[in-house]
């Protein structure tokens, strides 16, 4: 989806339930007004490019621990919060595109036991 600015997690009881995006256009992307909506999502991946994690509505609604360079604290790619991953730019800080790449796997099959333990 092109143009999409996440905007908020939406749950139930701890659970996530949907993402609430806008359109933003380019070049500022600025929330276009009647462009809100609510994706249904039961599981939510949030990639970020080249840059350390913003204090965002979704990193402030995960709570999540920083380590003290300001990145997600995630040792072995879970944070300090329950069932919430991290891995890339976000826990490593500012890195090449290589790195995300292979974190971005490595997580997922950190998620994928995870979940299936969970079954």
């Amino acid at each position: 989806m092109w143009e999409a600015l996440t905007q908020e997690l939406v749950g139930e009881r701890g659970h996530v339930t949907g993402v609430g995006i806008a359109r933003g256009k380019p070049p500022d992307f600025e929330p276009l007004p009647g462009t809100e909506r609510v994706l249904p999502a039961e599981l939510v991946l949030v990639a970020i490019g080249f840059s350390r994690p913003e204090r965002d509505a979704c990193l402030m609604q995960a709570s999540v621990q920083e380590d003290e360079r300001g990145n997600v604290r995630a040792d072995h790619f879970a944070t300090s919060r329950p069932r919430v991953f991290a891995c890339g730019d976000a826990r490593r800080g500012a890195s090449l595109v290589v790195w995300a790449i292979h974190e971005g796997r490595e997580c997922a099959s950190v998620v994928d036991a995870y979940l299936a333990a969970q079954r």
